[in-house]
């Protein structure tokens, strides 16, 4: 979805610059309009950034609580099996 979304907008802004290709005679709406583009480029790599950051972040924090988990269940489980009462003909 990024690659198109970038691919569409440097298309976009490919398309325009053979108009003019003296960049300082450039008519001031094309570079607003160039302006644009590049902060809309720089909010979705922001994004993207931040999304994959929080992803990042909630994977730990699951698999730090999945851990806990199972230590607790492990404890739990030897204890109960600490209180069966043990039979003296299996051990043999």
């Amino acid at each position: 979805m990024k690659k198109k979304i970038i691919i569409i907008i440097s298309s976009l802004i490919l398309l325009t610059q053979p108009i003019k290709a003296d960049e300082i005679n450039l008519d001031p709406r094309l570079k607003e309009l160039t302006e644009k583009f590049n902060y809309i480029i720089e909010c979705i790599n922001r994004e993207f950034k931040e999304t994959k950051e929080f992803h990042v972040n909630q994977w730990e924090k699951g698999k730090k609580q999945n851990m806990r988990n199972i230590k607790v269940v492990q404890q739990k489980l030897t204890g109960f099996f600490s209180d069966l009462p043990i039979n003296h003909k299996d051990k043999k």
